[in-house]
């Protein structure tokens, strides 16, 4: 859900897949946090337009090794105008 219609969601269920075999306390409040954030966001439309077709901007990022069996995070996005 979260990669193909939920991106707002995206960074925090990258990191609680990685917590999946040991969570702790913090990671069941970040869960229901972000449950709660979707009950309440449940009928928020998606809006997206173009300003210039001849105008794409990219944004990407990545965080390297931050795990101790040196797993990392990467993500990108695109837009034409409003909207990701």
């Amino acid at each position: 859900m979260s990669s193909r219609t939920r991106r707002d969601i995206q960074l925090t269920i990258a990191f609680l897949t990685t917590e999946v075999k040991l969570p702790d306390e913090d990671d069941w409040d970040k869960l229901r946090r972000c449950l709660l954030y979707l009950k309440g966001t449940k009928y928020m439309k998606l809006t997206i337009s173009i300003d210039h077709m001849d105008i794409i901007k990219w944004w990407i990022d990545g965080s390297h090794n931050v795990h101790p069996d040196c797993k990392g995070y990467t993500g990108a996005m695109t837009s034409l105008g409003k909207g990701l």
